[in-house]
């Protein structure tokens, strides 16, 4: 999988193993719960660099709920504008709709 060498070239999930001979990457079962906070976390929109300071957080939930409130305000003015968009959109199309000098 391309992203496991990813992250660990971003440094937020190194193998257990790594086979000097083939290159075969081995990772222990208790990093499955690393990879889903991971992928939980891209998922909700976090890019790397915020991946990393949240899983490299000291202050754990607390960082974790402060960066989910930021990423909710910032998910909630991209939706807003989209939905502006969409609105011109329409708008657009019912003028076009009803200028009777359309070509059909």
């Amino acid at each position: 999988m391309r992203a496991l060498r990813h992250y660990e070239a971003e440094g937020l999930l190194a193998p257990e193993q790594v086979d000097p001979d083939t290159g075969y990457r081995s990772y222990a079962f208790d990093q499955l719960a690393a990879l889903d906070r991971i992928l939980g976390l891209r998922d909700l929109g976090f890019p790397l660099a915020d991946v990393r300071a949240i899983l490299d957080s000291d202050s754990g939930a607390d960082a974790l709920v402060r960066r989910l409130a930021l990423s909710r305000s910032r998910f909630a003015a991209e939706l807003e504008q989209q939905a502006a968009r969409l609105r011109r959109l329409q708008a657009l199309q019912a003028a076009i709709a009803r200028d009777p000098q359309r070509p059909s």
